[in-house]
């Protein structure tokens, strides 16, 4: 589909749909934004050649009006810790509408669904039980799309450009501004982390792999890094002796895919088979 078709983004003006949406024109791809508020559409998509559509990803009859002609839509939904359980419904909605366009879907999700860890390398055939609530729920969204044959592109906590809450994001613009670096966990727990345009390249060569669809992906990483080296990364640049400090865990600040409590498990060095019959364009940068 390189080169054709018409691609929508669902829950586009986060930074996953954001530079998602870039990677598909790069492609030569029609590419459609949707989210609920048009003047943040107006805003993340200035200047860009893209279609932009408000509707809510909840709301049926406005989603299937907003996906109509597509021929990949992608879930790019991203919700409050307050709203997690929202996110099954919007999968559901959003692979009803698809099915009436006649189109694919991508999901784009993330680790938490493996929590707790058991065993690592993480990789697909990791168990996908227990956890709190906002973890099955994360992982409920993920089965409604699987059972509708779309691919699930399951990403580590990411930074970069337009990433407002993540485990690293938030440590990285403390660091910029000369105060201590807050993470969650402890100093030496490590954790993978992706640099969030890197991952969408990515996200948009699964979307371009018929072996891709029906199936969860896991898609690596910067390597595993801890709080201390990311610390002693950021000294050189700081204005202050930079030190990992505990977070308070607090779920606005802690994660991508927030839960009410503190993440305590790492989650570290996807198997090196992950995503194997693949060859990507771009490499992942390394993490700062």
């Amino acid at each position: 589909m390189a080169g054709s078709g018409l691609a929508v983004v669902v829950g586009a003006t986060g930074p996953t749909g954001i530079h998602l949406a870039g990677e598909l024109l790069a492609r030569g791809m029609g590419v459609r934004v949707v989210a609920r508020r048009p003047e943040a559409l107006a805003t993340a998509f200035a200047g860009l050649a893209v279609e932009q559509r408000p509707a809510d990803a909840l709301d049926r009859d406005a989603l299937c009006r907003a996906v109509a002609g597509a021929d990949l839509v992608f879930d790019c939904v991203g919700l409050p810790a307050t709203q997690m359980r929202q996110h099954a419904q919007a999968a559901r909605v959003i692979t009803e509408a698809a099915g009436e366009a006649g189109a694919r879907c991508v999901q784009v999700s993330s680790y938490w669904s493996y929590l707790p860890v058991g065993r690592l390398p993480l990789d697909e055939s990791h168990p996908r039980t227990g956890g709190n609530a906002h973890i099955r729920a994360r992982r409920e969204a993920e089965d409604v799309m699987l059972a509708a044959g779309a691919a699930v592109a399951q990403l580590p906590d990411f930074f970069g450009p337009h990433v407002h809450a993540s485990t690293l994001q938030r440590p990285l613009e403390e660091a910029a501004a000369g105060s201590a670096m807050s993470f969650v966990g402890a100093a030496d727990s490590e954790r993978e982390y992706a640099f969030v345009p890197d991952a969408m390249a990515m996200v948009a060569e699964l979307a371009l792999r018929d072996e891709a669809f029906g199936h969860a992906w896991l898609v690596p990483g910067s390597g595993p890094l801890s709080a201390a080296r990311a610390a002693a990364r950021a000294a050189p640049v700081s204005s202050t002796n930079v030190q990992p400090v505990p977070s308070s865990g607090d779920a606005s600040a802690s994660t991508t895919d927030p839960s009410s409590a503190p993440v305590a498990e790492p989650v570290i060095s996807t198997s090196p088979s992950v995503m194997s019959w693949m060859t990507f364009e771009t490499s992942s940068s390394p993490a700062p």
